[in-house]
């Protein structure tokens, strides 16, 4: 599999799914905007596979790109994109024929493996202080920057992520024009966002 790109996806927003802080997803979806994706994040939901069913349905009517996270074989039997969560990347992980797939980077070493291994999109992350991650330091506009710089060198296109909101993504994209969006949860949550 090293070697081989796969079809970069390239929607400028993604929705993380977070069934706790986003319990409307389909209200969140439909607020969407096109080209817009979502990734099934919630790995502990009861039902994950009737849940992954119901959001690739709903997606598929509403024109988005529908990822499943960290499960290779559900998001095959759905015709749905592969996310990639970091410590799977080398592990080569079961890529899938639909073309699509991304994968979750913490640092440059993450990133050179996303790319040796294939991945066309990164999700970096964490670009600020994250409910999701609390103790996760973050890299901050400066060093995050410097950081989707050397991914977009590679080639990769990257997606900053964490703690993102509008003030925060003007931010980022002010300091270099390397991002090709971001990805989020609470800031899809209906009536929130652009």
């Amino acid at each position: 599999m090293a070697g081989r790109r796969h079809t970069p996806l390239a929607p400028g927003r993604i929705m993380m799914s977070d069934l706790a802080r986003i319990a409307d997803w389909r209200g969140a979806i439909d607020g969407l905007p096109e080209n817009a994706a979502v990734i099934l994040r919630d790995y502990d939901a009861p039902s994950r596979d009737t849940l992954a069913q119901q959001m690739a349905a709903h997606c598929r009517q509403r024109g988005v790109a529908f990822l499943v996270a960290g499960d290779a074989r559900l998001a095959q039997r759905l015709g749905a994109g592969f996310h990639c969560p970091s410590y799977l990347i080398t592990r080569r992980p079961q890529f899938l024929a639909s073309g699509f797939s991304t994968a979750a980077v913490h640092n440059l070493r993450q990133m050179v493996q996303a790319a040796q291994m294939g991945f066309g999109t990164v999700l970096l992350s964490p670009a600020f202080e994250t409910v999701s991650h609390p103790d996760a330091p973050a890299w901050g506009a400066v060093r995050f920057s410097g950081l989707a710089r050397a991914g977009q060198q590679m080639g990769l296109q990257v997606f900053a992520l964490g703690g993102i909101d509008d003030a925060r993504w003007r931010r980022l994209k002010e300091a270099h024009d390397t991002l090709s969006g971001f990805a989020a949860i609470s800031y899809f949550r209906p009536a929130s966002g652009l």
